[in-house]
C-alpha cells in the first residue's frame, strides 16, 4: 500500500507544482498590469492638471483644443515615455470625464424641468403722520 501511495504522491507532485507556478505566474501579472494601469492613471492625471494650471495661467495665449491636446500628449510623454496614442486618448477622456462628472452641462440646464412658481401678494402698509403703522380694522357682519 504505501508503495502505491508514493506512486500517486511522486505522480501529482509536479503537477501540483505546475499548477500553482501557472497561478503565480498569471497573478503576477495580472497585478503588474494593475500596478502599470494606476502609474499610468496617475501620470494622465498629473499631466492633464499640469496642461490646465498653464493654460490657466496664461490666459493671454491663444486657447485651441488642439494646442490642449498636444501639450496633454508631451507632458504625458514625459511621465509615462512608453505610452501609445490610443492610451493617452483613453486616458485623456477618463481623467477629462472624471474631472467633469459633477459639472452642470449646458443641456442639462436647459432640460431640467420648469419649476412652478409661488404667488407673491403684495403687502399694502400703512402709516399715521406720526410714523406709527395703521392697522386694518376688521370687517363686521
Amino acid at each position: 500500500m504505501d508503495g502505491y501511495i508514493n506512486d500517486i504522491v511522486n505522480t501529482a507532485l509536479p503537477i501540483i507544482g505546475t499548477v500553482l507556478t501557472g497561478v503565480m505566474t498569471w497573478a503576477a501579472a495580472k497585478i503588474n498590469k494593475f500596478i502599470k494601469e494606476k502609474k499610468l492613471e496617475g501620470a494622465a492625471s498629473k499631466a492633464y492638471f499640469i496642461t490646465d494650471e498653464f493654460f490657466r495661467l496664461n490666459p493671454g495665449l491663444k486657447k485651441s483644443a488642439d494646442d490642449k491636446l498636444n501639450m496633454f500628449a508631451q507632458e504625458i510623454r514625459k511621465l509615462a515615455p512608453k505610452v501609445t496614442d490610443a492610451q493617452i486618448e483613453t486616458l485623456r477622456q477618463a481623467i477629462a470625464g472624471e474631472v467633469n462628472k459633477d459639472k452642470v452641462t449646458a443641456i442639462q440646464m436647459y432640460d431640467s424641468p420648469i419649476q412652478e412658481a409661488t404667488a407673491v401678494v403684495a403687502t399694502v402698509k400703512y402709516y399715521a403722520p406720526d410714523g406709527t403703522e395703521l392697522q386694518p380694522v376688521p370687517k363686521q357682519e
